[in-house]
């Protein structure tokens, strides 16, 4: 799923998270409690992110290149 889609969704569930190329950031209050990351995991989890329209496949990793 692409980040914006990805972002919609959980913002739709009340989560707001950021997305930077296939990175998501997550980043509660200073001050938060264990009830708050479990929350935040609930909305995460409970989300249905899967696009209909995309294919369920795993994309491997694209090899390492040597530095020079």
């Amino acid at each position: 799923i692409r980040g914006y889609r990805m972002q919609k969704a959980l913002f739709d569930r009340g989560l707001h998270i950021k997305t930077t190329g296939d990175a998501v950031i997550v980043a509660p209050a200073l001050v938060a409690e264990r009830h708050h990351i479990d929350e935040i995991v609930a909305i995460a989890d409970g989300a249905s992110l899967r696009s209909d329209t995309s294919p369920t496949r795993a994309v491997p990793p694209e090899p390492r290149r040597p530095n020079r």
